[in-house]
């Protein structure tokens, strides 16, 4: 469902694979992206990944830089607060497969126009439930949400998988398909 851009809830235990998950197949599509239309324009992003802390961003850069260095290689960094603002920016101006990035980080260079979401197909909101708790969240992903195009598709990741975080999925996205660990459900219509 990722890979074909839909818009997904996926929940399941810390350690079981869910960066993998939803990277592999953002992944497989940016490298068609790319196949298809050229590499990603300069100041553009492909897929973004927006985590609550530095630290998990690192973590899934990380397992993103494995994936390039082993036979899939694209265009990847970082944007959280303990990097420096134009080194980020700087990257971004090249363009990006993936940017992995804090949501202050991420409010602040949308702000500035440090590079494009125009062309973005994939976002992961990483601990999914620990984003949307933080008050100064909402902000954000109403700037993330005007800087999407409407084609844009989204995956919500959690360990758990609250009630609250189904039901506001649903309410903005009422056509979700929810992933708990190897079942899949379809909601809506």
């Amino acid at each position: 469902p990722i890979k074909n851009g839909d818009d997904v809830a996926l929940a399941d235990q810390t350690g079981s694979g869910k960066t993998i998950a939803y990277l592999a197949p953002i992944v497989q599509h940016v490298r068609e992206a790319e196949a298809a239309s050229g590499r990603t324009p300069g100041a553009s992003v492909r897929a973004l990944v927006l985590t609550p802390t530095s630290e998990l961003a690192q973590q899934v850069l990380g397992v993103a830089k494995a994936l390039s260095a082993n036979g899939a290689p694209f265009r990847s960094s970082i944007i959280t607060g303990e990097h420096k603002w134009r080194t980020q920016a700087k990257c971004a101006e090249r363009g990006l497969e993936l940017l992995v990035c804090t949501p202050g980080r991420l409010r602040a260079h949308l702000e500035e126009g440090s590079f494009s979401l125009a062309l973005t197909s994939r976002v992961v909101l990483d601990e999914a439930d620990l984003l949307f708790e933080d008050e100064d969240f909402e902000e954000t992903w109403l700037a993330l949400r005007e800087a999407l195009p409407d084609t844009a598709s989204t995956a919500f990741v959690t360990a758990t998988l609250p009630s609250w975080l189904i039901q506001r999925v649903q309410e903005e996205l009422p056509l979700v398909k929810i992933l708990k660990g190897n079942s899949l459900h379809r909601t809506g219509a």
